[in-house]
Order: structure tokens, then C-alpha cells, then sequence
């Protein structure tokens, strides 16, 4: 047989009277295997994704901070659990108007999509002029008004500040701007039939009103990082397992409610006059040009006292320095 042929005559001759002979048994009539869709991603990814669960809890603590400056008031803020979706089939569930931003994010490849919930961007730009915050309510498509689109770029500044905070134990990452869009159908950072890597964080403001922020990363994108995804799940266990624990600790301390007090007067008077006293006596008091603001008895900021939007309020001056108070946290 030459180099240049597949079969010798006498192999060829072989199959030929193989195939004519009855009763011969069939191979691997039953074989075991599974359909493969060779047009699909590389799956493998997937389970690493709980590096990115992580990133986004600390995103989550770092945004609700940031938004402060916007709300006037720290929101609540949850991460949901890392999805993958189709691109078409994530942008087809979006209801408008929205606000769809489009940043690239070196040095992984592509770009990632940011999306704003209108409600967040409306009752930032009300408390950012002094309102109390309220709800919007728009549908259909339009365009944000300048001013509405300069409160949009607040929030992005605030998102890539912490999202790059959030990244930095895993990778150094930046974001450059490239174009904002209100009609899903006009944007694209993949085809529509590549997958996606969802984050999903939903935000309670104040007079239960929600709103969500959406960080969407192209799933090829997270490919060159593979290996540190899984080093940062798989590593040294002990060590994992306490960073797990203290992000949570954190999270369900930044959660508790703390009753926080000023007292404005504390007057003195004999006991003889406290025994005379009756109804219509007055009681001089004299203001303090400084208030303490306090929780469980321990000072945690100086203030000072007026009014707000019709109500009393301490306006914050600083925070109180222990050392001038004889307080034991301990006791």
C-alpha cells in the first residue's frame, strides 16, 4: 500500500465481504453520549463563578456608602446570585425607560454593559435638590433630560469607584465610558445568541421605593481569568473560609439597627422646687451651642441643632473623640 492510499486493496476487499455476510453483530449500537452544540460557550467557567459572588458583596457594601451623597440617606442594597443568560434573551426582559451603559473594561477584553433603573436615577436627582424622594412613574421609551443625564453619569463615577475597589483583591481593572443609550434594542456588547454573566443588585430606598443597578459582563470576557476565578473559590480553605465568614459578619452587622439619641437640655433644679412645681411652671432651659449625639450612652458625633424639611434635626459636625469622654465599652 502506498502512502497516498487509505485502504489496501485486500483491507478494501475485507469490509466488502463483511458487509455481504448476514447474522455479523453490529458495534456501539448504544453508545453513551451526550448531544454537544459545538456553537456554544465553553461552559467550564460556571463554576467559578462564586469569585464573582464575592466581588459583588463587596460592591454592594461600597455602593451603599456612595449613594449616601446622592439619597442624602443610606440605602439598602442586595446582591442577587450570579446569573448567565443568552444576551438577546436578558435585554428582551428589560422594560423601558432605562438607562443602558456601555464601558469597556481593560485590560479584559470587550465591553460590559451598566444598567440603571430609572427609579434610582429619579429620586437621586429629587433628594439631590432636597426633596424627600419620591416615585416616578414613566413608561415607553425616552430620553433622560440633561440634567437627569448628568445625575446618570454621578452614579457610574460612584459604580466604577467601587467596582474597581471591589475588583482589586482578584485584578486590577479600570472603566472607560463609551456611549449611553435608552432602547435596548439599539445596544450590543455581544451577539445575541452569546452568553452573559448578570449582576443583579437591588436597592430599597426611602417610601419603599426600589430600584435595581445591572452589571453585565460578556461571558467570553471572564475567559482570561479563569484560573484566578477558580484559585480565588478553590484556595487555601481556612483562609477562604474566614474571608466568607467576615464578609458576612459585616454585612449582618452594617444591618442592625442602632436607637441614637441627643439630649439637648439637662436642667437642675432643688428638690424643694421639683416638689412645688405644678401645672404652668416653666422650666428655664439654655441651649448648647453643641450637641452630643449618642447611642447606648457612648458619643459618636458632634452636631449641631435645627430643622430639616419641617422636622428637628442634629446637622453632623464631626465625630466625637472617646478620649474626652469616661465611657467603658465594656460595661
Amino acid at each position: 500500500m502506498s502512502d497516498s492510499e487509505l485502504l489496501s486493496e485486500e483491507e478494501i476487499l475485507a469490509l466488502v465481504e463483511m458487509g455481504e455476510k448476514e447474522g455479523v453483530e453490529a458495534y456501539n449500537l448504544v453508545p453513551d453520549a451526550e448531544d454537544y452544540d459545538i456553537s456554544s460557550e465553553d461552559s467550564s467557567l460556571t463554576s467559578h463563578l462564586g469569585s464573582l459572588d464575592m466581588i459583588n458583596e463587596r460592591f454592594a457594601r461600597l455602593l451603599r456608602t456612595s449613594l449616601k451623597s446622592l439619597l442624602r440617606y443610606q440605602p439598602k442594597i442586595e446582591a442577587q446570585q450570579v446569573d448567565v443568560q443568552r444576551f438577546a434573551t436578558h435585554m428582551d426582559s428589560l422594560a423601558t425607560p432605562i438607562s443602558l451603559n456601555v464601558v469597556k473594561i481593560p485590560p479584559l477584553r470587550g465591553s460590559m454593559l451598566i444598567i440603571i433603573d430609572p427609579q434610582l436615577i429619579f429620586n437621586s436627582l429629587d433628594s439631590f435638590f432636597g426633596g424627600s424622594g419620591s416615585h416616578t412613574e414613566i413608561s415607553g421609551i425616552r430620553d433622560f433630560t440633561p440634567t437627569e443625564y448628568r445625575i446618570i453619569q454621578m452614579i457610574l463615577q460612584r459604580v466604577f469607584q467601587d467596582m474597581k475597589t471591589a475588583w482589586a483583591p482578584l485584578q486590577s481593572v479600570a472603566f472607560e465610558f463609551v456611549s449611553s443609550e435608552v432602547n435596548p434594542q439599539f445596544t450590543s456588547i455581544v451577539e445575541d445568541n452569546d452568553l452573559v454573566i448578570v449582576n443583579k443588585f437591588n436597592i430599597d430606598m426611602a417610601h419603599d421605593i426600589n430600584g435595581s443597578i445591572e452589571i453585565i459582563y460578556p461571558y467570553a470576557s471572564m475567559k482570561p481569568i479563569r484560573d484566578l476565578l477558580r484559585n480565588q473559590v478553590m484556595g487555601d480553605s481556612d483562609i477562604d473560609d474566614e474571608r466568607i465568614w467576615n464578609n458576612y459578619l459585616k454585612i449582618a452587622i452594617e444591618e442592625v439597627d442602632l436607637d441614637v439619641r441627643s439630649d439637648l437640655a439637662n436642667p437642675q433644679i432643688s428638690l424643694l422646687e421639683l416638689r412645688n412645681l405644678k401645672v404652668g411652671d416653666v422650666i428655664p432651659i439654655k441651649m448648647p451651642e453643641i450637641v452630643t449625639v449618642t447611642s447606648k450612652g457612648i458619643p459618636l458625633f458632634n452636631g449641631v441643632y435645627g430643622s430639616s424639611n419641617g422636622h428637628a434635626a442634629v446637622k453632623i459636625m464631626g465625630e466625637v473623640t472617646l478620649d474626652d469622654y469616661e465611657v467603658d465599652l465594656w460595661d
